[in-house]
């Protein structure tokens, strides 16, 4: 019984991730590149289900001393609700787009790296909507 519970919890993650096919043409965020040089994209697809909140998690290696800059977008034909990002080291978060205070989403944030490491950062539209974007993080020059 619980090989079946685990099986069914693994297949409604999976099918969070199943992404919007109407997204297929939106790419990538506009990057300025004037003062930042471009490190990694992510271009995401989250489709909502009763079940699961949908959001994307990756790693990332990050360098002590470096200051980062995190950028989100969404596609606004598909996506009614912005996009949220969260980075975490192992001790819990350390930089996000969010200010919960004043109700804000912000289109980017920077970080200072304080310690040379893994990161994980994960991606969601707010309220557990569907949706779909694309995410820069770049480095200071």
């Amino acid at each position: 019984m619980k090989k079946f519970a685990g099986v069914i919890l693994v297949l409604l993650v999976l099918t969070s991730f199943s992404g919007i096919k109407d997204c297929d043409g939106f790419k990538s965020c506009p990057v300025d590149l004037s003062q930042y040089s471009l490190v990694k994209s992510y271009r995401l697809s989250l489709e909502s289900n009763k079940y699961v909140e949908p959001k994307a998690r990756f790693s990332i290696m990050l360098s002590k001393g470096v200051r980062y800059r995190i950028g989100v977008c969404s596609n606004r034909d598909y996506s009614k609700s912005p996009l949220t990002f969260t980075l975490f080291d192992n001790y819990g978060e350390v930089a996000s787009n969010i200010d919960e205070d004043k109700g804000k989403f912000f289109e980017a944030a920077e970080y200072e790296c304080k310690k040379t490491g893994v990161y994980y950062i994960t991606f969601a539209f707010a309220n557990g909507k569907s949706g779909c974007g694309a995410a820069n993080i770049s480095i200071k020059k």
